[in-house]
């Protein structure tokens, strides 16, 4: 026989549940009514400790090549944080899991590290992942675009549909790249501007773009302004 005042999930104990997470405090802030994993201060705290420890490799990059320096100038950094501050770039890096995972399964942490339960583990972590993420900002930087601009004659009286904005546009502000995709200029812009990956590829095949062509000099200006830009 069934006793319905056992049932878990009677309205009291629902009742309860919920005011024991109302009152529950977060352990970051010590405010109530969340946890640190949806703490809004630990993560805008967090991203300033970002800004100021990036901000600091990214000026080293004029001055510092030998990557021993970039480490030793992380690990000062997080060494003259709190456990409390660290934590708070644990909850900005939202991300960690993976990385953490990764790097116990290559043997450079312990199993017992992966919890970074103490401020060492935490530097140790952190200081892998900064370098991992300056070594890459160094190396997308350093990467320029090299891609010709060539001018090509217009045929004024037709259109085309560019394949990204999905416009009809004149044919005036084509871009032709050399495996013969056709994409506006506006769009090529945008994406030059936004490039993040180390070689710019066409948006329908995927081939490196060596060579774009226009219909319209001033265009093509604009395009290569842009690429000289970001060259520098």
């Amino acid at each position: 026989m069934s006793n319905t005042a056992n049932i878990t999930n009677s309205p009291a104990n629902i009742t309860n549940s919920t005011a024991n997470i109302t009152n529950r405090k977060c352990s970051y802030c010590r405010q109530p009514g969340h946890t640190i994993s949806s703490c809004s201060l630990a993560y805008r705290e967090g991203k300033i400790f970002h800004i100021q420890l990036f901000g600091l490799l990214v000026l080293l990059e004029q001055e510092v090549q030998d990557e021993l320096q970039v480490h030793i100038q992380i690990q000062l950094f997080l060494e003259n944080l709190s456990k409390k501050e660290l934590t708070s770039l644990f909850k900005y890096h939202r991300n960690l899991n993976l990385f953490i995972h990764n790097l116990y399964t290559h043997h450079q942490i312990t199993l017992s590290q992966t919890s970074f339960s103490t401020k060492r583990d935490q530097i140790i972590i952190l200081t892998y992942y900064y370098l991992l993420l300056i070594e890459t900002y160094y190396e997308l930087r350093g990467k320029k675009i090299n891609i010709q601009t060539i001018i090509i004659p217009s045929n004024k009286e037709i259109t085309f549909q560019c394949p990204i904005c999905i416009e009809e546009v004149e044919d005036f502000r084509r871009v032709t790249t050399n495996c013969n995709h056709d994409i506006c200029d506006t769009c090529t812009d945008k994406y030059l501007e936004n490039l993040k990956q180390k070689e710019p590829c066409c948006c329908l095949c995927r081939s490196t773009i060596s060579t774009l062509s226009f219909t319209n000099v001033e265009c093509c200006n604009t395009i290569r302004n842009r690429i000289q830009n970001r060259n520098q």
